[in-house]
């Protein structure tokens, strides 16, 4: 008498068991995917501030800079 019990319980927890994989794997699919938009734009022969800001990703305020130019030294081998 408890055999056709124990199967009725293995069979509604093989189901609720079923129910939840899919209803986390419906909830999987639905959420917006994590990955980081790059900047698709085409490059200048000399990149902006403005330019350097959207690749790097940081927001420039009007009137100040986040990106700064750094120094500029002379390459070792272009003294001719």
């Amino acid at each position: 008498m408890s055999t056709p019990l124990l199967a009725g319980l293995a069979v509604a927890a093989a189901a609720y068991a079923g129910r939840y994989g899919i209803q986390a794997w419906q909830a999987f699919k639905a959420r917006p995917p994590r990955m980081r938009k790059f900047y698709e734009g085409g490059f200048q022969p000399t990149m902006t501030k403005r330019e350097a800001a959207l690749i790097l990703g940081v927001r420039v305020p009007r009137g100040a800079c986040l990106v700064q130019e750094g120094p500029r030294h002379e390459e070792e081998g272009e003294n001719e």
